[in-house]
C-alpha cells in the first residue's frame, strides 16, 4: 500500500511538471524521470 501511494504521488509531481502521467510504476524509473525534469528546471531558473 505504501508503495502505490508514492507511486501515486511522483506522477502526481511529474503530471504537474509535464502535463503528462508517465506509464511506468517502477519508483527507481519514476525518480528518475522526477529528477530529470527538477534538474532541468533548476539550469533554465538558474540561467
Amino acid at each position: 500500500m505504501t508503495k502505490q501511494a508514492v507511486q501515486l504521488f511522483i506522477k502526481y509531481k511529474i503530471l504537474e511538471l509535464t502535463g503528462e502521467m508517465p506509464r511506468t510504476h517502477t519508483i527507481r524509473h519514476l525518480f528518475g524521470i522526477l529528477k530529470e525534469l527538477v534538474e532541468s528546471k533548476a539550469s533554465i531558473i538558474g540561467d
